[in-house]
């Protein structure tokens, strides 16, 4: 495997995980999505939750020292974890990328199908 697949199956990780569908539900949303924005910026929860929040969306969680911002980040991606698990989008990353987004010996090209458009 090349550095550049090894690169796609660790981005497909974090996509299938929770980003691909937390950003596909929120996608036709857009007054959820403005109301989450303000509540999560707001002065008080907004500087409580950012140092948490960017080591979560950044994906640095494993690396991350051991402080309340890398238990907010832990927590998020749990919550993300849980709430995303059972998707149609996860299925489809694992059934194209195999479990852990390693590739298995039988599935041969990432371009088994396409992502599902109607989640």
């Amino acid at each position: 495997m090349n550095s550049n697949q090894k690169l796609g199956y660790a981005i497909a990780a974090i996509l299938s995980g929770n980003a691909a569908p937390v950003h596909a539900a929120l996608l036709p949303r857009p007054r959820v999505v403005s109301a989450l924005g303000r509540a999560l910026t707001a002065p008080a929860l907004g500087s409580l939750l950012a140092p948490g929040w960017s080591i979560f969306w950044n994906d640095l969680v494993d690396g991350a020292q051991r402080t309340v911002p890398r238990k907010v980040a832990a927590v998020a991606a749990g919550i993300g974890r849980t709430a995303t698990g059972r998707g149609r989008m996860r299925e489809w990353f694992t059934a194209t990328l195999g479990p852990g987004s390693e590739p298995s010996p039988q599935q041969g090209s990432t371009d088994q199908g396409r992502l599902p458009c109607h989640w």
